[in-house]
């Protein structure tokens, strides 16, 4: 493996990027309209899978990290 070879590069990418998604948890959040310094925190620091905008607030399927995960769920809970 080279650091001169753009194709080296993509390889090495790809398996860091599917390492640590794999360590990663899957979850749906719902972030009330009002919390956005909240939805900038999720966009910012997990990776979203999907979102969608429904009457209570913005839906997130997420993939995060156990610990970040439940500091976003006790942000959204108070």
């Amino acid at each position: 493996m080279s650091a001169l070879n753009p194709q080296d590069i993509e390889v090495l990418h790809s398996r860091l990027v599917t390492f640590f998604l794999d360590t990663m948890t899957e979850a749906e959040l719902v972030v009330p309209y009002g919390k956005e310094g909240v939805l900038a925190d999720i966009r910012k620091d997990v990776h979203v899978l999907s979102e969608s905008y429904e009457e209570k607030g913005v839906c997130l399927k997420i993939k995060a990290n156990p610990g970040t995960l439940t500091a976003l769920k006790q942000r959204l809970a108070s």
